[in-house]
């Protein structure tokens, strides 16, 4: 199946229970995964690498901004917001 087009990005923070779930969940339509991570103290980090997720550290500035962000790190036109 070919992927589209399509950057995911997921905000986090301590979501480990949850992240791979959730990658899992689009990685094999979508073309790019982008997880910004404000400061988690887990593995949530760790865990989204694994499943070759581009992850970027922003200290939480607040969620529009926080938002801004990942998009910025985007490559593709269509962003899907996942939370």
């Amino acid at each position: 199946m070919k992927k589209l087009p399509i950057s995911v990005i997921f905000i986090t923070k301590n979501e480990a229970d949850r992240i791979e779930k959730a990658i899992d969940s689009v990685a094999d339509w979508v073309d790019e995964i982008i997880v910004v991570d404000s400061g988690s103290n887990d593995d949530t980090v760790q865990k989204a690498e694994r499943l070759e997720a581009k992850t970027f550290f922003n200290e939480w500035p607040g969620y529009g901004q926080q938002k801004r962000f990942a998009e910025e790190k985007t490559s593709h036109d269509w962003i899907l917001n996942l939370e």
